[in-house]
């Protein structure tokens, strides 16, 4: 858990919040987000992706057998 400062609607907010990062795939990202939003207590929830471009092969291999695709 970590504190976050950030202004929202004109003023400074200050929470405590949790980072997570979801293994998934683009083609999934949209109901990820959805998912994400219908669940999450903030308005505007942070939803961002990163694509991966080099990595361990077994890792990779793994994340492609275990995650489908949409």
């Amino acid at each position: 858990m970590f504190h976050s400062s950030y202004e929202w609607e004109g003023e400074i907010q200050k929470d405590s919040e949790v980072l997570m990062v979801i293994k998934s795939r683009t083609s999934r990202l949209d109901d990820l987000t959805k998912y994400v939003r219908e669940n999450h207590p903030y308005q505007v929830c942070e939803v961002i992706s990163t694509p991966i471009q080099h990595g361990n092969e077994p890792y990779l291999k793994w994340l492609n057998d275990i995650v489908p695709e949409k």
